[in-house]
């Protein structure tokens, strides 16, 4: 599943995934993407997420895979 958001807040991104990740036995699959290093990205609270700064060619956002775990 991806969870994205036009926000690039911490309690509506980060903090709410993690209760996901908690609540629904869950993990997080890191985004690949080829050019990821030449975005203009912010620092997140979760590896493998990815929140994307505003800039005059982005609006900020937010955004994760996560996986059922079995």
């Amino acid at each position: 599943m991806v969870y994205s958001t036009c926000s690039i807040l911490s309690c509506e991104n980060e903090e709410i995934l993690q209760n996901v990740l908690k609540e629904e036995k869950a993990h997080i699959v890191p985004i690949e993407l080829e050019g990821k290093d030449n975005l203009p990205v912010l620092p997140t609270l979760l590896e493998g997420t990815l929140c994307i700064r505003p800039t005059e060619l982005y609006e900020g956002f937010f955004i994760a895979k996560i996986q059922k775990e079995k």
